[in-house]
């Protein structure tokens, strides 16, 4: 049995992907002591975190500080790393994001969560008409209802798939559940969104 890649049978794709990880991963290995890297690191990264942050507090000012509580945190602590791997870096950036989160709301008096106005472009659209460019505003605060109403659970799916632009097998790691219990909420809070946002059109338009 083998427990190497052999690039011979790897498909282009497969060949691509691997690389990619490969890459990312020497530059996290580099980026614990040499500045530079660490700077490419920080452009990877820092647009997802920052959406993500600003999604949660609902704050352009709130989220830049605490975008930049975080990454201090990551140069602070990133050669304690055990793996470079792109995966593993991304489960610890991700629990450091919450704990600064927290940290920074612990009063208890945190801001009601929105959805973000790039969060709502990415999500998959409706049929689109004419009118929908009309009422985009009101469009976009109906999502904001909407995903806000999720489970937990799907809501932080979502947040992870759109925000930190996450796969679902990354998202599963990082919740500790398996990638197919990760599709299945994805695909139930998409299948939610889309039925109640449609509803929501058809009863303003009567």
């Amino acid at each position: 049995m083998q427990y190497f890649y052999d690039f011979n049978i790897l498909t282009h794709r497969e060949s691509y992907y691997y690389s990619q990880i490969m890459f990312v991963k020497n530059i996290i290995e580099q980026a614990k002591h040499d500045p530079k890297a660490f700077s490419l690191l920080y452009e990877k990264y820092v647009t997802p975190v920052y959406r993500y942050v600003e999604f949660r507090c609902n704050n352009s000012a709130d989220a830049e500080d605490i975008t930049g509580t975080i990454w201090e945190t990551v140069l602070k602590n990133i050669g304690g790393l055990k793996s470079g791997h792109p995966a593993v870096f991304q489960a610890w950036l991700y629990s450091i994001t919450k704990n600064t989160l927290n940290l920074h709301y612990r009063d208890g008096k945190k801001r009601p969560e929105v959805l973000a106005d790039n969060m709502i472009d990415s999500l998959p659209s409706t049929n689109d008409t004419p009118h929908q460019a009309y009422v985009k505003k009101s469009e976009k605060q109906q999502f904001k209802i909407l995903v806000n109403s999720l489970p937990p659970r799907q809501k932080e799916i979502i947040r992870m798939r759109h925000l930190l632009d996450l796969r679902n097998k990354d998202i599963a790691k990082i919740m500790d559940i398996d990638p197919k219990t990760v599709a299945a909420n994805y695909c139930r809070a998409l299948k939610f969104l889309r039925k109640t946002y449609n509803q929501l059109n058809i009863q303003s338009n009567e």
